[in-house]
């Protein structure tokens, strides 16, 4: 009798073991499911903030890029607006030199210091990208410069010709920053 009694017990106890174990891999599956799940999302939340970190640098690099842009274009003008100031300068020692009589008149120890002067500021000029413009005797090209007034000549081979520069006309790295003042030949057929 007593192994009647323990079998339905084991039975008993065995059907129970099958159904805590049934729970607890269906809890553990279930748990599994989950945890996978929770997985997913943040991959998928991961990459997110990853393309959108990327954009943002991405970003970022092309605003310093435009920034140093704009910053060289900047300096390039304040540079260019620095040098056409010197201009007058420059224009201010050609007028006193070009007046032979009166330089010459001058003492000897003061026309080499303005001399002097003069080639300190033509030199930072060149240094800084500033050429002056060779008009005399060029044919007259509106690109360079500028007529301030024609003269009548009798030869047809200065026609258009640049007989007289006024105003010295200056490139910064090639660009025109302010043509020459000319006067230009003229020829006219005497009828």
């Amino acid at each position: 009798m007593s192994d009647k009694k323990k079998e339905p017990k084991n039975k008993i106890g065995r059907q129970e073991d099958s159904d805590i174990s049934s729970d607890y891999g269906v809890e553990i599956i279930s748990k599994i499911t989950r945890l996978k799940k929770e997985l997913t999302d943040c991959k998928k939340l991961k990459n997110e903030y990853l393309a959108g970190w990327q954009r943002a640098k991405a970003d970022f690099i092309n605003f310093k890029n435009e920034e140093d842009k704009n910053q060289s274009k900047i300096i390039a003008i304040a540079r260019e607006t620095l040098l056409l100031e010197l201009l007058p300068l420059a224009d201010s020692f050609d007028m006193a030199i070009a007046n032979q009589q009166a330089w010459q008149e001058t003492p000897a120890n003061w026309r080499q210091g303005v001399e002097y002067i003069h080639r300190q500021l033509i030199s930072f000029l060149n240094d800084h990208g500033v050429k002056k413009i060779e008009a005399e005797d060029k044919d007259f090209d509106p690109i360079f410069h500028e007529s301030v007034g024609t003269v009548d000549v009798s030869d047809p081979k200065v026609d258009h010709k640049i007989l007289t520069v006024v105003k010295n006309g200056y490139l910064l790295n090639g660009k025109v920053i302010r043509p020459a003042q000319v006067k230009v030949g003229i020829f006219k057929k005497n009828n």
